[in-house]
């Protein structure tokens, strides 16, 4: 992370009703939308060959099993 171009644009980035930021809304295939809330540990930005890149770092605890989170996440 050191030599890296990214920066930190935030910390502890809340999406949630009421909150600064709204629940991400999801459409699925059934016609029905999901809402997510939670909280993003870290949002990270860099301009690099005048494009803008986000990297988005957060951190699952306690997530219930039912979620099937895939298999690369469980090694973070």
């Amino acid at each position: 992370f050191n030599q890296s171009e990214f920066k930190p644009l935030g910390y502890e980035i809340e999406f949630r009703d009421g909150g600064l930021y709204s629940p991400i809304e999801v459409n699925l295939e059934n016609a029905k939308t999901m809402h997510l809330i939670g909280k993003i540990d870290r949002v990270d930005t860099a301009c690099i060959n005048d494009k803008i890149y986000v990297r988005i770092i957060l951190c699952l605890i306690n997530y219930p099993q039912y979620l099937n989170v895939p298999e690369f996440l469980h090694s973070q």
